[in-house]
Order: structure tokens, then C-alpha cells, then sequence
């Protein structure tokens, strides 16, 4: 027998409800993806070192599942009317463990963000995406995150929409639009060419 600790997290609902300055929102698979991605920051998990993928199965009819990049699930998210994320907690601590805590002055120019909405074939993951983002540019791009899917209605069959962001940040001055559009455009075109990737 193999005995491990998990840690479960659960929402369902609506995210914001009768607020006069808000419209109401339902809670995603998404905002849960964001809440798990923090217990791992806190942990000091490098986010490089596991793979972002979608997964179908005989449990999840949908679910997002991070994966250590030798092969080890941590967690998965299932995207029903309620959000489900287990974390296997005795692989995320083993790992956490072989991370030295060091410490930076925090950078005194600030990130930049760029939104993309790119059309891709449905067998697209989003690691995939990430991978080719991460190749293009290696020093200027701190962080790629997936914040929406959208399969359906007004898209051609075959294809999804994934609303991805990008963070740039230059440690020792500020970027400027021209640097920006340079990074943004190259990996446009990576996305284009080895993923056929369309710009919405």
C-alpha cells in the first residue's frame, strides 16, 4: 500500500453577488487555478519545473492537471458547476524542501502585461503555448498564464480560443514600446509557425 496526504480545495457560487459597483460573476475553474498557483508560490515551487496540460478521464470530464515534468501529478481541476483542485500535499512538500529560500531586492521598474486571444486547433494545449513563449524569449518574459477558454458557438469547428497573458520585465531599466512590440511580435510569429496560431 502507498498512504499520501492530499489537500482539496472546493468553490462553487457565484465570485461576486450584489455588489453595486460590480456586475455579478461566477466563480471559474480558472480563479481556482490562480488560488492553487498561489499555495505553490508560497511554497517556493518553481512554476518552470511543471507542465500545464488539459486532461480528460474515467473521473474529470474536464480538468486542468499540473504535472512535474518527469512525469508526477500534483493536482487537477475539474470545470463543473463546482471547481475541484486536490494537490497530492506529500510530492508538493518533497519538492518544496529542495528549494534554497533567497532573497532580491525587488526590481524598481515594473512589469508590463499583453493580452493575447489566440485561435488554435482543439489538440492545442496550453503548455504548449507556454513552451514556445518561454523559447522565443528567455530573459524578458517572467510569467505566461492562461486566464480564459472558450470552445463553441461563432468559432469553426476544430478550434478553441485560449485568452493568454504575458509578463515582461526588464530587472534593470524599464521597457519601452518598441522593445515590447519587438518581443510580442516575435512570439506571435513562433506561435504562427509551429502551432498555427491565429490572432482573434
Amino acid at each position: 500500500y502507498s498512504e499520501a496526504q492530499h489537500l482539496g480545495l472546493w468553490i462553487t457560487g457565484n465570485r461576486v453577488s450584489g455588489s453595486w459597483a460590480h456586475p455579478d460573476e461566477k466563480s471559474s475553474v480558472f480563479e481556482l487555478k490562480g488560488y492553487v498557483e498561489n499555495i505553490f508560490a508560497r511554497l517556493g515551487v518553481d512554476m518552470k519545473k511543471l507542465q500545464f496540460s488539459q486532461i480528460s478521464d474515467d473521473i474529470f470530464d474536464v480538468a486542468l492537471v499540473y504535472t512535474m515534468r518527469n512525469g508526477g501529478k500534483i493536482l487537477a481541476n475539474i470545470e463543473t458547476g463546482v471547481s475541484y483542485a486536490e494537490m497530492n500535499w506529500t510530492l508538493l512538500v518533497k519538492e518544496a524542501v529542495k528549494n534554497k529560500v533567497t532573497f532580491s531586492e525587488i526590481s524598481k521598474f515594473p512589469p508590463v502585461k499583453r493580452d493575447l486571444a489566440l485561435l488554435v486547433d482543439t489538440s492545442v494545449q496550453f503548455a504548449e503555448i507556454e513552451k514556445v513563449a518561454y523559447d522565443t524569449e528567455r530573459r524578458l518574459l517572467k510569467d505566461v498564464y492562461l486566464f480564459d477558454v472558450y470552445e463553441g458557438k461563432n468559432l469553426e469547428s476544430g478550434k478553441k480560443s485560449y485568452a493568454v497573458s504575458f509578463i515582461l520585465q526588464d530587472e534593470t531599466k524599464t521597457l519601452n514600446d518598441k522593445q515590447i512590440e519587438s518581443i510580442m511580435n516575435r512570439i506571435i510569429a513562433n506561435l504562427q509557425q509551429k502551432l498555427n496560431a491565429k490572432l482573434r
